[in-house]
């Protein structure tokens, strides 16, 4: 993705003829969030990265096929879909479906869900087009009494995509986007009297919503993206936010439908990202409001208070923070407890920004402890799998010290297999432990996580924190685990009813079973 987009872009912001603010949303790489940068893309080259990520997993895209009847039967989803050309439906069954067909999805029409919200006033012309004139390609605004014209040129493309935002006129209409008037607002609100438009390739109306569904799941179907939830395009949020939908969706899915898990943990979803799509949709229409208004003291604030507070390299930083949503917290989360190991650690862990259970688990530098190559713990995150790291202190320790540590990531990893990979996150060498171990000769991976002794974080598929504590939180680990694991859950509670022999033995044929 990286390779298709322009993640070094800057956005000239012009008022009243004036050039008010040449913003750079360029953001150096942080030790914790190596992307920082905004970064724009067109959405078919997004598509196509997509796809073929798909294909390499030897998934298959299958278009022209519409939705037309959906059902649930006990334990399967019954979904008719109707091929465009031939017009003959098919049945697809199915254990779960997830309807990510945008904002005027049919899965959620069929599974009955409120879409609750309303249609703004907010109008916007759009459109794709060669303009002949002499701006540069990086994205500008340009501010007028009447309204806000957008434009830039995306990377690759000669093409320019431009945006107006529009009012209604007497009538309550608003006049259609056409080549005439992306001109007409060229030479008349970014002052460019000799532009014109040479070719359109595609152009639009477009009238903002704000919405969401009233739930996310019913049954074994679900919603996901534009089709739960629509918004003001201001900030740039919905790609990001659908993205994020699916991935929190996502991994639990695949750990229910291999029987790992409990049909239970899907309702999560909705419990954790609702009220992202909540949150998103207040700031998304304040942001909206406060760009567009035509209102004269919003205008004086964006345009004298707002702009040129985003010069200051402080605020610009928190700006591109919440840009990217690497802000977004599941705190409060059946998933994120703050268990009672965490409490009684103090000051050793809770530093100042330290990340919790339900905050995002940020990124930390270090080396590969056997190839002393350079690594970080986004390395390690990578995969479908829970991250176990145990950190063992900014101070070196004996293979004793060590003991109690490795332990606990030997048993884990022996109980939940591929499930949950440990990395040992220390000073030294540790020559028991044969898994990943990352070097922190500097410490900088444990200030970032506010640990200066040992200390256990789990962090789930998604790249959130489910769970911290320290070297003697291996109980109240094992707990967590068992809420999310089918088979460590089994065992806990054999363990927990001490069974009668005769009974033990029955019961430890469906453990082997399950595992």
């Amino acid at each position: 993705m990286l390779a298709q987009g322009l993640p070094d872009s800057r956005i000239r912001v012009h008022a009243y003829g004036q050039l008010v603010v040449d913003l750079d949303l360029h953001g150096d790489p942080q030790p914790d969030a190596p992307y920082l940068s905004a970064m724009l893309t067109r959405q078919p080259n997004v598509e196509r990265v997509l796809r073929d990520h798909v294909a390499s997993l030897g998934g298959t895209i299958e278009r022209g096929c519409e939705l037309i009847d959906l059902r649930q039967d006990g334990d399967r989803v019954l979904a008719t879909v109707q091929d465009a050309t031939t017009q003959q439906p098919r049945v697809l069954r199915t254990a779960y479906l997830v309807g990510c067909d945008g904002a005027r999805s049919q899965v959620r029409h069929l599974l009955g869900f409120a879409f609750e919200g309303e249609t703004t006033a907010e109008h916007l012309a759009v459109g794709d087009m060669d303009v002949a004139w002499d701006q540069p390609p990086d994205p500008s605004m340009w501010l007028h009494p009447d309204g806000m014209l957008i434009g830039g040129r995306l990377p690759g493309s000669p093409v320019w995509n431009l945006a107006a935002t529009l009012r209604e006129n007497a009538a309550g209409e608003v006049e259609p986007a056409s080549a005439a008037l992306f001109e007409r607002l060229m030479h008349e609100w970014a002052g460019v009297p000799n532009a014109r438009v040479t070719k359109t390739y595609w152009l639009s109306n477009y009238t903002v919503n704000r919405r969401m569904v009233d739930h996310y799941r019913r049954g074994r179907a679900f919603v996901a993206g534009d089709a739960a939830h629509i918004h003001s395009p201001a900030g740039g949020q919905g790609m990001n936010t659908g993205i994020q939908d699916a991935f929190n969706l996502g991994w639990k899915l695949a750990l229910v439908v291999q029987d790992k898990s409990a049909d239970t943990l899907l309702d999560t979803y909705e419990e954790e990202r609702r009220p992202v799509a909540q949150a998103l949709l207040r700031r998304s229409s304040t942001l909206q409001s406060t760009i567009f208004s035509p209102s004269p003291v919003l205008t004086l604030l964006r345009n004298d208070v707002l702009l040129p507070l985003l010069r200051r390299p402080a605020v610009r930083r928190a700006f591109l923070y919440r840009l990217a949503q690497l802000n977004i917290t599941y705190r409060g989360s059946s998933l994120a407890p703050f268990p009672a190991a965490s409490r009684g650690i103090g000051d050793r862990l809770r530093v100042h920004g330290a990340p919790g259970p339900g905050d995002r688990a940020p990124d930390a530098p270090g080396n590969d402890a056997r190839t002393g190559a350079g690594m970080s713990l986004f390395d390690v995150f990578r995969g479908p799998h829970f991250t176990l790291l145990v950190f063992t202190g900014k101070s070196p320790r004996s293979s004793a010290e060590y003991a109690p540590l490795v332990a606990i990531a030997r048993g884990i990893e022996e109980r939940l297999g591929d499930d949950v990979r440990a990395c040992l996150v220390t000073s030294g060498v540790c020559p028991e432990w044969v898994g990943d171990i990352l070097l922190d000769p500097t410490g900088e991976a444990h200030r970032i996580y506010g640990t200066r002794t040992e200390a256990v974080y789990l962090i789930r598929p998604d790249g959130y924190v489910a769970f911290r504590g320290d070297a003697t939180s291996w109980v109240q680990l094992q707990d967590y685990l068992g809420r999310i694991f089918l088979r460590l859950r089994l065992r806990l509670r054999l363990r927990l009813q001490r069974p009668t022999p005769r009974r033990e033995s029955s019961v430890a044929a469906a453990v082997a079973t399950s595992d």
